[in-house]
């Protein structure tokens, strides 16, 4: 009988959505192999078990509204929403929604397992080489003869993962897992072991090219493995960080890493201590160095830790290409975005500025439809977004040249909303568009016979019909209550559907009943036109016309919103913008300051995000006097600095935007490949950054080699980063702004 190695050790910590806990709590669930079927005992002893199905990392694509992409073999797509799965760490998902099990199941989905979570994880044997049972005690093992040599063919990953409890919550035993074939995990030492099925090979796999553990000097061949991935990417001309190696050890102390073999092994260098692997000499894509000239670099590094063990790991690097998309250049472009597997833009040809539209895949570029005819008519489209609750057609505004109208676009035709137009509405129209529940909601500008100025109302569209559902349209009585919805902060659903969150404030026609700009939220199973006040954050005076928090930037993370607002300040004065936390659990509400409590404006305008985990913004500290530059926050503390981009008081972030160009140099985060995109001047310029949130950021690509000065609208379609670059610099009307993509 031939022994396996033992499961490898990963220690990933995943937060919960537990607010805050002060004790750390485990849980064990152990995952059992969906080829048990393989042998009819097995076959037996499964039956009354429910199976899970899980998908495996790398195998499926994860959007930032939350919605999952799974792969079939036959290149046709399935798409999870953010309730029908769970993201464990390592990237494995777990389908919890039953509908959605029965279609992996039944259908060939790309890195799709059948498996069993059991509560403890035990070794199995069968003198026959066939699965039966399990005992920790010893390692899994497969026997000899004609049988299949099953455990031959499998390799055993383990994943610990962690839960946050609060400390009086002495009653709760667990989390548990909600959906079909639901799970109870309870407490003691977290695993999840996984075994994925593969091909018997009797010959050995110690070698070049191969991964796993070595002999080592300590002899446990299983005591060290690698947990990160066999491929990366990189931009040409990279310079920074282009993969980071990480292992985990049985064994207590460190860990360092070495570059061991591969074709390519000279045109790296690997930090030993922390896993930093960079190219030597920053690479071409038009003359790659790598050993097959398709610009796929090969190497093998080497993990060892304190005991001398030792894991190896065979990484292919993938350069790609930054450049400017061909025949969409020399001219003004805005407002990328994509929708019908497309990507639609405004763009001036020379003639006039009309909606275009880029195919990806067939690498051409038309003008979709010319809406204000004739010489120089701009119709100027703008604010596009894709509308998947009505076909996934894309909407957006553009002027007819009488009015400006909201227009749709099915993939054939383009179609004049007439009932969405600034001749209906005056000053705001279609301002901020968000898609929430298979419905879109904005802010029009309505008017109001009943104070002196035109409100800024919440309007939804279904598809066909306008419904405002706060503000006021129509001359009523003197008790009237009206809400003034903030036009330039988009409104924020709720993940689960529920509520959707607005900056507003409310009147009621001077009669006192006036409360400042705060966080206001409309039930989404209300049919009333009304909203609730959520939460004041401005606390230095009463509720009134005059004490406004002015929240703006809203996000959801761990359970609750985050979103920037002053906690002091009047109509006119806007101070002491911070991070402010609201739990709709229990209406609390937290600041987190960034620098000292007298820091005006810690928190800056700007959008933020959620990456591996944790929630990403721009600070300026004034304590730390290092300017604009990015921060993290992670539920367990206080917002902390990333990395001085800008080294010193300069600003890493410039909101500075030219209006000839409308380009904007502000971040722009976009998240491909699981990594994090944006764009930040180190003091040299306008540049394209990557994170990988372990390593700190560097340029993704260097544009001081290129005539563009400033970057915006990140757009990711195809596994493909696209963005606008500005070769005429800030204020420039001789300048063009082409598109550019990386991938």
């Amino acid at each position: 009988m031939k022994t396996l190695q033992r499961p490898e050790q990963i220690t990933f910590q995943k937060k919960c959505n537990v607010k805050h806990g002060q004790a750390r709590l485990s849980s064990m669930i152990g995952l059992s192999a969906g080829a048990i079927s393989w042998s009819n005992l097995a076959s037996a002893n499964d039956e009354g078990r429910d199976l899970q199905t899980l998908i495996l990392p790398d195998t499926y694509s994860a959007l930032d509204d939350g919605t999952v992409i799974l792969q079939l073999e036959t290149g046709e797509q399935l798409t999870l929403t953010a309730d029908q799965y769970v993201m464990l760490d390592g990237g494995l998902l777990l389908v919890v929604d039953e509908l959605a099990q029965n279609s992996v199941a039944e259908l060939p989905f790309l890195g799709s397992l059948r498996t069993q979570l059991f509560t403890e994880v035990q070794p199995v044997r069968s003198p026959d080489g066939s699965i039966v049972e399990a005992s920790n005690q010893q390692p899994l093992w497969s026997g000899g003869g004609p049988a299949p040599q099953l455990f031959e063919e499998i390799d055993i990953q383990r994943f610990e993962i962690a839960q946050d409890q609060q400390e009086e919550e002495d009653g709760d035993e667990g989390l548990f897992l909600g959906g079909a074939g639901s799970v109870l995990i309870g407490l003691g030492v977290t695993t999840l072991g996984m075994m994925n099925t593969g091909a018997a090979d009797d010959e050995s796999t110690d070698g070049e090219g191969s991964d796993g553990g070595g002999s080592g000097g300590g002899g446990d061949t299983s005591a060290i493995s690698f947990v990160s991935a066999t491929t990366a990417k990189a931009f040409e001309q990279s310079t920074g960080t282009v993969y980071t190696a990480q292992a985990a050890s049985t064994n207590s102390g460190s860990i360092t890493y070495s570059i061991i073999g591969g074709v390519d092994e000279t045109k790296f260098s690997i930090d030993p201590t922390t896993g930093v692997l960079t190219f030597v000499a920053p690479p071409s894509y038009g003359s790659p160095t790598d050993s097959g000239g398709d610009n796929v670099y090969d190497i093998q590094i080497e993990a060892t830790d304190s005991a001398g063990d030792t894991a190896q790991r065979s990484l292919a690097v993938q350069v790609l290409e930054v450049s400017a998309v061909p025949g969409i250049t020399g001219g003004s472009m805005a407002h990328l975005a994509t929708a019908m597997g497309k990507l639609y833009y405004s763009y001036d040809d020379g003639s006039d500025t009309e909606l275009w539209e880029y195919d990806h895949d067939a690498g051409t570029a038309r003008e979709v439809q010319d809406i204000n005819p004739g010489s120089a008519n701009d119709s100027d489209p703008n604010t596009l977004i894709e509308y998947q609750g009505d076909g996934g057609a894309l909407y957006f505004k553009a002027n007819d040249g009488t009015n400006e109208v909201v227009h749709k676009y099915d993939g054939s035709s383009v179609t004049a909303i007439s009932s969405l137009s600034n001749g209906t509405y005056s000053t705001n129209l279609f301002k901020n568009p968000i898609e929430f529940n298979d419905k879109l909601y904005f802010i029009n500008t309505t008017n109001n016979f009943n104070y002196p100025n035109s409100l800024n109302a919440l309007t939804e569209w279904n598809g066909s019909t306008a419904t405002v559902i706060a503000g006021n349209t129509t001359q009523n009585g003197p008790n009237d209550t009206d809400w003034v919805v903030a036009a330039g902060v988009p409104p924020h659903g709720s993940a689960d559907g529920q509520k959707l969150y607005v900056s507003a404030y409310r009147i009621n026609n001077f009669n006192g009943d006036q409360v400042g700009q705060e966080l206001f939220y409309w039930d989404a199973n209300s049919s009333a036109q009304n909203l609730t006040l959520a939460a004041s954050f401005n606390v230095s005076a009463n509720d009134s016309a005059t004490s406004h928090s002015y929240p703006q930037y809203m996000i959801e993370y761990d359970g609750s919103l985050f979103t920037r607002a002053q906690s002091s300040g009047t109509a006119t004065s806007v101070t002491n913008g911070e991070l402010w936390e609201f739990d709709p659990t229990d209406n609390s509400k937290t600041e987190y300051e960034i620098g000292s409590a007298t820091n005006n404006n810690g928190l800056e305008k700007a959008s933020m995000i959620v990456f591996k985990d944790k929630l990403y913004m721009i600070g300026d500290d004034d304590q730390a006097n290092t300017g604009k530059e990015l921060y993290v926050f992670d539920s367990s503390g206080i917002p902390e600095l990333v990395m001085d981009i800008n080294l010193g008081p300069g600003d890493g972030f410039n909101n500075a935007e030219d209006p000839t160009k409308k380009v904007e140099s502000w971040w722009d985060p976009t998240i491909l490949n699981d990594k994090l995109y944006f764009i930040a001047n180190d003091g040299t310029g306008s540049d394209l950054w990557v994170y990988d949130g372990i390593s700190d950021p560097t340029k993704a690509y260097d544009f001081a080699t290129t005539s563009i000065q400033h970057l915006t609208f990140l757009t990711v379609l195809d596994d493909t980063l696209f963005f606008l670059g500005d070769n005429g610099g800030a204020g420039a009307t001789s300048g063009t702004i082409d598109l550019w993509s990386i991938g």
